[in-house]
């Protein structure tokens, strides 16, 4: 998921509860406009990827899991060991979806 947008229940109002664009993120909430649809074609277009953001939420997705690799090589080997693939730029949306799909301990000795 690219872009995530949280609904205010009374005024419609939205705000970026998830945004990779960079475009809606940390913004006061807004009336989601034809210019808006605009934005995201206009960015979609541009084939801009924030790998700074993917690369953070690959970390919390870690933390999340349990892990609190040190150094690098730790970090590689852990989201291996988690994703299957290797902590490389080519990968990094793919990692993040594979991680943020699992499952966190603590909801796995729940069931």
């Amino acid at each position: 998921m690219t872009l995530s947008f949280e609904l205010d229940r009374d005024g419609h109002y939205a705000t970026a509860s998830k945004d990779r664009t960079g475009l809606f993120i940390d913004k006061d909430p807004a009336i989601i406009t034809e210019e808006t649809g605009r934005q995201i074609k206009e960015w979609t277009a541009s084939g801009a990827l924030d790998l700074e953001a993917i690369k953070q939420e690959i970390s919390d997705h870690v933390k999340r899991l349990g892990h609190s690799p040190k150094t690098r090589q730790e970090s590689e080997e852990v989201v291996k060991s988690l994703s299957g693939l290797d902590l490389t730029a080519e990968n990094y949306i793919a990692i993040a979806k594979i991680l943020s799909e699992l499952k966190t301990p603590e909801s796995r000795s729940n069931r």
